[in-house]
């Protein structure tokens, strides 16, 4: 496992992340995924507010901007595993070697994308178990680490085979929403 070749370092990663207001942040994270030399997207925007459309129009402007080639869709937020199922299957339709799995505030950096793509050769499920955060407020790091080793949600990427195996196993459907 895994069954793609990954003895080259040319595997492909995908982000997929979600929005929900916050639109402060898109460039901030947009700019992130190209210095993450991370080049394609899924970016899964909130139907249930306005707000949600005027974010695919800023999306998709900044990911012009930035080289990113991105698949901007909409999906509500409720339940709100809704979304994220829906960005996977459209995340589904394109051609990448892993998923990365990210919040529209995180930043992963250029080194990390590199250990990712190091241990994806070898297994099929890898991330992080600790991660910084900036405070907003008094510009001060703090550190959040699981003591069990669990893997903390930004970062978190899954090879394409795991898929792939699903879904000879399964088939998965969700609800379509709209595509921009």
């Amino acid at each position: 496992f895994p069954s793609h070749d990954t003895t080259n370092n040319t595997m492909k990663l995908h982000a997929l992340a979600c929005f929900h207001l916050r639109p402060q942040l898109h460039e901030i994270f947009v700019a992130g995924l190209k210095n993450a030399n991370i080049t394609s997207a899924t970016f899964v925007c909130n139907s249930d507010y306005d707000e949600g459309k005027e974010d695919t129009i800023r999306l998709k402007e900044l990911s012009e901007k930035y080289g990113i080639t991105a698949q901007i869709v909409l999906a509500p937020n409720n339940p709100v595993s809704n979304k994220h199922n829906y960005g996977l299957l459209r995340s589904l339709e394109l051609d990448w070697d892993a998923l990365v799995i990210m919040g529209s505030d995180d930043l992963i950096s250029p080194e990390g994308v590199e250990l990712l793509k190091e241990n994806l050769k070898q297994k099929a499920y890898v991330g992080f178990n600790q991660i910084h955060f900036l405070s907003s407020e008094t510009f001060e790091w703090s550190k959040y680490k699981h003591e069990d080793k669990r893997l903390v949600g930004c970062g978190r990427a899954i090879h394409r085979d795991v898929f792939d195996r699903i879904s000879r196993v399964s088939t998965i459907t969700f609800r379509k929403e709209q595509d921009i």
